[in-house]
């Protein structure tokens, strides 16, 4: 590996898949479809995808505990460091308990941190871009001193960072190595969602921002990435787009793809799965008749 390119990292974002604590806009939307028009609704292969279940709030935890461990096990080969970047810290070693029982290696567990959405993941990348290897963490880092990146995997380098969460399970190398190509030629890349949010978002350290062609990510363009955006609305993509030019930081945009954050959204992950990845068909096996 050519010491010359930057150090590749990827974060999967997650939080515990504890009942009524995560991905509650779907277990809302599932349990409306126990008696409104959803109910019926079958996969194009025409195998009913809802009904069956007793507790909505527990299969919607069980869909994201799902959608983790597939992510972590298609993207375990991916760049050089992996983290899982979790919440709350104090289901840290229930995750790692959870990648030892599924066989899943090579990932580092880290903390989110307190705050918003976009404090969680400014945090982050902030941590990674531009804090010394040795530097104390504070309080509210939102990342142990036991989950830094060890020194031997640094060296120094620049670093290129792709973020993801969890709600495109189907994302794989392809897509992150789409990202680190477009981060050798811009500062920031998205993957746009089609709600008018993102899936992806990657940017670009620079050992010596003098030699860059470009201003480069700085702390404070960084800020204005993450700060004043209306999060879990349709203008985040195009918010984070209008700071990227404020910024004068160069974008690249990924092809757009479809969360999974309703059971219109689990209805559709279902027919493209049983159309195009017959063999990712176990990401819904036993939830639903």
């Amino acid at each position: 590996m050519s010491q010359n390119r930057n150090l590749r990292v990827i974060g999967v974002m997650a939080k515990f898949w504890q009942p009524g604590e995560v991905k509650t806009r779907l277990a809302n939307s599932l349990n409306s479809a126990r008696t409104a028009t959803l109910r019926d609704i079958t996969s194009d292969s025409g195998k009913p995808v809802l009904g069956g279940f007793t507790d909505p709030m527990a299969v919607s935890a069980e869909i994201h505990r799902r959608f983790v461990c597939h992510l972590l096990t298609r993207l375990a080969g991916v760049g050089e460091i992996r983290q899982l970047v979790g919440s709350p810290v104090d289901r840290l070693a229930d995750f790692q308990a959870a990648l030892v029982e599924q066989s899943i290696q090579g990932w580092q567990v880290t903390d989110q941190g307190t705050g918003d959405l976009g404090r969680r993941m400014k945090r982050w990348f902030e941590h990674l871009l531009f804090r010394p290897v040795d530097d104390s963490d504070s309080e509210d880092s939102g990342v142990s001193q036991n989950h830094t990146l060890p020194v031997a995997d640094r060296q120094d380098r620049a670093m290129s960072c792709v973020l993801i969460g969890a709600d495109c399970p189907l994302l794989s190398q392809d897509e992150m190595d789409q990202a680190w190509k477009s981060l050798e030629t811009h500062d920031l890349v998205l993957g746009p969602a089609d709600d008018g949010g993102y899936y992806l978002i990657g940017l670009r350290g620079s050992a010596d921002l003098e030699k860059s062609r470009t201003s480069g990510v700085t702390q404070e363009s960084l800020a204005g990435l993450f700060e004043g955006i209306a999060w879990s609305t349709p203008d985040v993509f195009e918010q984070t787009l209008a700071a990227a030019e404020r910024s004068s930081l160069s974008v690249g945009i990924l092809p757009t793809r479809h969360d999974v954050d309703t059971a219109e959204d689990l209805v559709r992950l279902a027919g493209t799965i049983a159309r195009e990845f017959p063999e990712e068909s176990v990401l819904l096996d036993g939830l639903f008749d």
